[in-house]
């Protein structure tokens, strides 16, 4: 692997790039400030993961750099559909990877390290990573994916959000659509398609915990204590200490293989 560009040149263009675009309204202004914030909260997640994981000084700043740019298709989104919802505008990472290519931001990367980029960044928002062949590609998504995921933890954490900032109405009661239990139980991560409510949105992102990749990511997990944190969100019903046991079962097993 050839030397990459440094990460403050890319972070400089990527800032650039964000004020270039033409903005009106405080409420767009406010929504590029929040994935503005995730993306470097990301870049924090992904080092840490990366180093305790063993990848060595060049892989890491790798790493760092394909998170700089994992959400950048998020800013022309809501620019021009108003909402983070891909279900109803377009696929923020196919727009990311359309605005690295027509802001040259990959251009200095050899063609390996560029695949990398790209194969981490389209793989960062599906339901579940596909068989992937190319071993860069793959390691790079399972560290992308796992850094992301733990922001949107922290997140669910502080807000009642979906696919905007604004938060949702929610009832005082909630039963657990089949859908979403059935996956939990059985160890899937639940599709959008189940999700319909805030409380849905909580499940279907705990669900993750089963497609994390990283024994440092699940130390991460379980030190924070997102699970039951965002449990304690929601009404009482009759599942959720069984969830939570199953969860913290997964996570636990994950360290276990590597600390037994």
């Amino acid at each position: 692997m050839i030397p990459v560009p440094s990460f403050s040149s890319l972070n400089r263009a990527f800032l650039q790039y964000i004020r270039s675009l033409p903005v009106e309204r405080d409420h767009v202004r406010e929504h590029f400030r929040i994935k503005q914030d995730h993306t470097y909260r990301v870049i924090s997640n992904i080092k840490i993961i990366a180093e305790r994981s063993g990848l060595s000084t060049a892989e890491t700043e790798l790493a760092r750099i394909i998170a700089l740019f994992h959400d950048i298709g998020r800013f022309e989104q809501f620019n021009r559909y108003g909402t983070f919802d891909d279900d109803c505008s377009e696929n923020h990472a196919a727009i990311a990877i359309k605005v690295l290519q027509q802001q040259h931001f990959l251009s200095a990367f050899d063609k390996e390290t560029k695949d990398i980029i790209i194969g981490s960044i389209e793989n960062h928002n599906i339901p579940f990573l596909p068989e992937i062949k190319d071993a860069g590609v793959l390691l790079f998504s399972r560290l992308l994916r796992d850094a992301d995921k733990l922001d949107i933890w922290r997140i669910t954490l502080d807000q009642n959000v979906a696919f905007t900032i604004l938060s949702e109405v929610e009832p005082d009661t909630y039963q657990v659509p089949e859908s979403i239990l059935s996956c939990i139980r059985e160890g899937r991560v639940v599709l959008l398609k189940f999700a319909h409510a805030m409380n849905d949105f909580r499940l279907l992102r705990l669900s993750w915990v089963v497609d994390m990749n990283f024994p440092a990511t699940f130390s991460i997990i379980e030190k924070k204590g997102y699970i039951n944190k965002i449990l304690d969100k929601m009404p009482g019903f009759a599942e959720k200490h069984e969830i939570s046991d199953i969860l913290h079962r997964y996570c636990r097993s994950r360290i276990l293989e590597v600390h037994p």
